[in-house]
């Protein structure tokens, strides 16, 4: 009688250990004892775990939209900023050509007046300073050229010149 007794409480501690099983602990890629698959089994822990996983699978495709999303948006931006670059250079070159232009007819017409000729020679070295200025942003730029323009066109209506 001993005997039962003592298989007894050995079946029910395995029974209690087996309800006592989670839904994360009933992976079928793992071996467990008997009671544990026959809980993770009739106590639909697997069902539970798969739900959980489908979730977490879900939540993740989300994320992974939005960041998709993130990365187009970035990269559209970035060709927006590239067009807009190569816009901004294109200008400066032709600002840049135009005030060649302006400066070498100026002081073409100016040669043995010192005065004019110092002018000159000091419009251009604030031209070269402002071009090859890396650290002035392209607004910046833009604004120092402008004016740069304004000081060289204002030196032609001095001369008389249209």
């Amino acid at each position: 009688m001993n005997i039962k007794k003592y298989a007894a409480v050995a079946v029910s501690a395995f029974l209690v250990t087996g309800c006592a099983t989670t839904a994360s602990q009933c992976d079928p890629a793992v071996r467990h004892n008997t009671i544990t698959n026959a809980s993770c089994l009739f106590g639909g822990k697997y069902s539970e775990r798969q739900a959980g996983l489908e979730a977490t699978i879900e939540e993740e495709r989300g994320i992974n939209e939005s960041l998709t999303q993130i990365h187009t948006l970035l990269d559209e931006e970035r060709r927006g900023i590239s067009k807009n670059l190569s816009a901004k250079q294109a200008q400066y070159g032709k600002l840049n050509r135009s005030l060649n232009k302006l400066i070498s007819q100026i002081g073409s017409r100016s040669a043995g007046n010192a005065a004019l000729e110092q002018r000159i020679a000091k419009l251009q070295v604030k031209k070269d300073k402002v071009l090859s200025s890396p650290s002035a942003s392209g607004a910046r730029k833009q604004l120092e050229l402008n004016l740069l323009y304004t000081e060289v066109d204002n030196l032609k209506k001095e001369l008389g010149y249209k």
